[in-house]
């Protein structure tokens, strides 16, 4: 009696296809990995950039309330202060003292010319470059008001941290130095009602009251946020 016998089975076919398989997988498995790292480094970028812009946003916003906190209350401080209201010597080019306006914004004080307390008041102005055109002062020569202690005044503000309003000061607080310049326009009517005596002319002198523009200049720490802030105001008696 004869018996058959069978061969062992062929594996070499069936272990190459499963490392063809297991390096598949890999190749695989690496792709995606790739691909969920790019995911994560780009939401981290957009987190950051978001976060940045938050910030900017807020620290401009907080600025902004402590140059419209100065110009306030500078406007305030004129309207209250009887001397700047009818003080015409003030504004003349041969004034002496504290307080006068000149060309060199002495004190943040500016005035560019000359005036004269007639019956109207009237001012001659004077650009101080021989010509009708002039540039503004708070942006000649690259801004050198801002940049020169002796020719604006300042303000110290304290901002509550994530408000937008000004207060005194505390511990939570945000200090802010505001600069400001008031320049001296002229004289202007003190009402547009001429039954009132409001009329600056010949005839109502006393219906002239000086024209003032208030320019503010505010800046965050570091100088990341400048805002800057303008008004004009005329001052009259209550």
């Amino acid at each position: 009696m004869s018996s058959a016998l069978s061969s062992p089975p062929d594996i070499r076919g069936a272990v190459t296809v499963s490392r063809q398989q297991s390096g598949v997988v890999l190749i695989v498995s690496l792709v995606l990995l790739l691909i969920m790292t790019l995911l994560g480094v780009s939401n981290m970028r957009t987190s950051t950039a978001q976060l940045n812009m938050a910030v900017n946003t807020q620290a401009r916003s907080e600025v902004f309330s402590a140059a419209e906190f100065t110009l306030k209350t500078v406007q305030a401080e004129l309207q209250s202060n009887f001397a700047n209201k009818h003080d015409p010597d003030r504004f003349i080019k041969n004034c002496s003292g504290s307080g006068c306006y000149d060309a060199g914004c002495t004190g943040g004080f500016c005035y560019e010319g000359d005036s004269d307390w007639n019956s109207p008041p009237e001012c001659s102005l004077d650009d101080g470059h021989g010509t009708l055109e002039k540039e503004f002062i708070w942006v000649r020569d690259a801004g050198a008001v801002w940049k020169d202690s002796q020719r604006h005044a300042t303000k110290q503000l304290a901002i509550p941290r994530g408000s937008h309003s000004a207060s005194g000061g505390s511990a939570n607080n945000i200090l802010f130095q505001s600069k400001y310049i008031i320049e001296f326009l002229c004289y202007t009517h003190k009402d547009s009602d001429p039954e009132e005596g409001g009329l600056c002319d010949v005839l109502s002198p006393r219906g002239c009251v000086p024209l003032y523009r208030i320019t503010v200049l505010a800046e965050g720490q570091n100088n990341e946020s400048r805002v800057m802030l303008q008004a004009t105001t005329k001052i009259r008696d209550n």
